[in-house]
């Protein structure tokens, strides 16, 4: 069995992040993790019991290679991630005819506070996204033409829209980068999945 790479680096939204690797070769769940994510999945119809105990198994495997992991988010990225959740939660207020400063006052807290603790989340969510880019550069799992080529087809029938309008999209929004570390995000994930299930 190969080590895995100590540090690997990641550009994400135009930074470069040095990841120093947990050796995710190596990393095991403890029975307690194990039985945690089965009485997770025990709250789903017993049909689909298996694959959401699957994937919880997945979701604890990442987060402990995640935090075993070295590697500091920058605070423009998590701030930026925090305000568009932010923007998210707002237009949901309002889509339910409620407005941020009531839910600001039910909740007790100011918008810096709600801010500060999305910011929380965000980094959190985005650590875990760039430990899984680099797992995906370590183990050559990055997207390739044609992986791109096929999600561009599968969203466009998602979206209804040509194919070649959704190319010419996400190439003058720089959309093009974002769907291809997608991809590789989610074939590290699979390859953790295959790690902890194996």
């Amino acid at each position: 069995m190969t080590k895995a790479p100590n540090t690997v680096e990641v550009t994400y939204e135009s930074f470069r992040i040095p990841v120093q690797l947990a050796d995710y070769r190596t990393i095991t769940l403890t029975d307690e993790e194990r039985e945690r994510a089965v009485q997770q999945a025990s709250a789903v119809p017993e049909s689909q019991q298996g694959l959401t105990t699957d994937y919880f198994l997945q979701a604890a495997f990442v987060e402990k290679v995640t935090s075993n992991s070295t590697l500091r988010v920058p605070k423009q990225i998590a701030h930026e991630r925090a305000l568009s959740m932010g923007r998210t939660l707002q237009q949901k207020l309002e889509s339910d005819q409620l407005s941020l400063d009531d839910y600001l006052k039910a909740m007790k807290t100011t918008k810096d506070q709600l801010i500060a603790e999305f910011e929380v989340e965000a980094k959190q969510q985005l650590r875990q996204r760039i430990v899984l880019l680099a797992i995906a550069k370590a183990e050559g799992l990055e997207a390739t033409d044609a992986d791109y080529a096929n999600e561009v087809e599968r969203l466009s029938s998602s979206y209804g829209m040509p194919t070649e309008g959704l190319v010419g999209f996400f190439a003058a929004s720089g959309e093009n980068e974002s769907v291809r570390q997608d991809i590789s995000v989610s074939k590290a994930a699979d390859f953790m999945k295959h790690l902890v299930l194996n």
